[in-house]
């Protein structure tokens, strides 16, 4: 019985299977690019990410922030845009100031509020940086539709794929 359990194990250790988890740190989001469900005109609307560590390493986020496309800046959600995004490595938790260390095979979260002042599509850019070796920025899209508050339809993409929400 001793012999089996010894060759069982030296099987399990010594097969060559690779790790699947890589030892650096590795930046991922929950989802790329980033469509946030419809929002009201008029309203203030807190949406959040997930940014994923898949290595056994700390990675450190060292910026994030949105910006208008051709990489201007942005106004806040109050004059119709997006405030500055906030981390917090355990949700509900602000991290701030960066940078901010999420432990391996952990995540952190990203979170903004946006304000829209007329119905239609809005994308802006998220960038967030980090010490990832094979990816250290992020660079993708955060679109979100607004309706208009008395119901009628925008026209544009929702985040549960129609339109016009």
């Amino acid at each position: 019985m001793k012999r089996l359990s010894i060759v069982a194990l030296c099987l399990a250790a010594c097969s060559g299977t690779k790790d699947p988890v890589p030892a650096e740190q590795t930046i991922a989001l929950d989802r790329e690019p980033v469509t946030l469900p419809a929002a009201f005109v008029g309203t203030v609307q807190t949406e959040s990410l997930q940014i994923l560590n898949q290595g056994r390493a700390d990675l450190t986020v060292t910026a994030v922030s949105l910006s208008e496309l051709d990489g201007g800046p942005l106004p806040g959600a109050d004059a119709g845009g997006f405030d500055p995004p906030l981390i917090a490595v355990d949700a509900g938790t602000i991290s701030d100031p960066l940078p901010v260390k999420i432990g391996g095979l952990g995540a952190g979260f990203v979170q903004f509020s946006w304000g829209p002042k007329k119905a239609g599509q809005r994308t802006v850019q998220l960038t967030i940086d980090s010490d990832a070796p094979a990816r250290p920025h992020i660079v993708t899209t955060v679109s979100g539709c607004a309706v208009p508050a008395d119901g009628g339809t925008a026209g544009c993409l929702c985040a549960d794929g129609g339109t016009g929400c």
